[in-house]
């Protein structure tokens, strides 16, 4: 089984709300605590020194869907549970050409 004990408290969250030790509020308080942390951390007013792209070129909404149920249930989760490493970028953005 998927050792948790590495991932972040966002997740652990999660999977102890599959497991049933959660009930549907917990679910807002999750994502309470997420909006309070993103909200807190605010955005940098310094100037870039260095600009990062990633073009993921073909992965739409439902593609990184399918990716983050496929990442959730190998590791022994139910669904879209897990987050993916783009889920965690402080910005991200979505564009159809």
């Amino acid at each position: 089984m998927y050792d948790i004990s590495k991932d972040d408290d966002s997740l652990k969250a999660m999977r102890n709300f599959v497991e049933g030790d959660q009930g549907i509020t917990d679910w807002f308080k999750i994502g309470q605590a997420d909006l309070t942390k993103a909200l807190t951390e605010g955005i940098k007013v310094a100037g870039a020194k260095n600009i990062i792209l990633i073009v993921g070129d073909g992965m739409g909404i439902t593609t990184t869907s399918t990716a983050r149920i496929y990442h959730s249930q190998s590791r022994g989760l139910i669904g879209e549970d897990a987050l993916l490493a783009w889920d965690k970028f402080p910005h991200v953005a979505l564009s159809q050409v």
